[in-house]
Formats: C-alpha cells, structure tokens, sequence
C-alpha cells in the first residue's frame, strides 16, 4: 500500500468512526426524550425559548404550560422562569413568561425569575442561584424532549438535584422538524462535551 493509499484509508476510517460516534449520539439524545418523570419536587425549572416584544413563542408556551400544570397537580411547589433580554427586547423571557402564568391563575408568590440567561448553560448556572437562595433543593427540569440530554447534564454538573420533565407537546412534531432538530442537538451535545466540562467549572 502507498503513502498516500495509506493516508486515504486512515482519512476513511476516521470519517466512518466520526459518523458511527454522531449517530450513537443522536440515538442515545432521540431516547433520553422518552425519560419522563412527574416526582414531587420543591420546583419546575424551565429553560427559556424566546419571546418577541413580550409575546411569547410557541415553543416556550409548550414550557410554561407544562410546569403549570406540573404546579397545579401539586406535583412543584414553585416554577423558575430562565431568560433574560434578547436584541431589542424590552421585558425579560423570564417576566414576560411570569407575567403570562399569573393571568393562568398561578400565584405570584410562587413564581421566581432570573433575569439575565441568554443559553441554556446560562439558564441552569442562574436558576441553581435563585434555587440556593430560596432554599430549593429538587427540581423538574423543563423543556422539549431532545433538549434534555444536554441540559440534564449540565445539571448533574453545575449540581443541581433535578429530574428531566419534557413537555409533551411541542412545535417539532412533523418528522422533518424532529429530524432537524435532532441533528442541531447532536452537533451542541458535541459541543458542550467539548468546552462545557471546563466552563461548567468556571
């Protein structure tokens, strides 16, 4: 075998084990959606999804109304709202979706907020402060199902107690949309594999 037949073969074989780690990746994120749990815990912890002047998205209302109803039947004491100011954004994520759960009927007292999360990584450092500070010891974690592999670990490393909750519904239901997400999921879990272990330290 040449040189050169020799580095192709080697080039060949690292795609095919690039290839074969991506898709047991995606495997093991499309099956962790399935962990479901309704434990009774001090909170439901929602990782934030965007709004637009105040409105909503789709698929953060998915969110909040998941932790509503987790709050409702009695299965969370108190709700975290995570999110701070996108581009041009007047009201927080996190109030705009606090605002939006007290027109449910839940009671302001049992809500809390933190303001100042603009990624997921942010989103779960913040709300362990705001957990710490209220004395909040187990939570629900709360967001779309293929989220939660990625966000479940970074909760086991920043250290907080939390269960995974994926909403049930969600605006990814078409198999395309699943599939898309999918793929963005795997190439972010990659990622933070990569430089979240360090930052997750900082």
């Amino acid at each position: 075998m040449t040189k050169r037949k020799k580095i192709k073969f080697y080039i060949s074989v690292l795609l095919l084990l690039l290839v074969g780690c991506f898709a047991y990746t995606a495997i093991s994120i499309h099956n962790y959606a399935n962990e479901y749990y309704e434990t009774p815990s001090d909170v439901a912890l929602v990782l934030g999804a965007g709004t637009s002047k105040g409105k909503i998205s789709y698929v953060f209302e998915q969110r909040i109304l998941h932790a509503v109803e987790l709050y409702k039947s009695h299965k969370v004491t108190y709700i975290i709202f995570t999110g701070g100011y996108g581009e041009g954004q007047t009201i927080s994520d996190s109030k705009a979706a606090k605002n939006f759960v007290v027109s449910k009927g839940v009671p302001e007292d049992k809500i809390l907020i933190e303001e100042a999360s603009t990624i997921t990584f942010s989103n779960i450092k913040n709300a362990k402060k705001v957990m710490y500070s209220n004395h909040l010891n187990t939570a629900l974690l709360v967001s779309d199902p293929y989220h939660m592999k990625r966000a479940m670990a970074m909760c086991h490393q920043i250290g907080i107690n939390a269960l995974p909750s994926p909403t049930p519904t969600s605006m990814y239901r078409s198999t395309s949309k699943k599939f898309s997400f999918l793929m963005k999921e795997t190439i972010n879990y990659w990622a933070y594999q990569v430089v979240g272990r360090y930052r997750a330290t900082k």
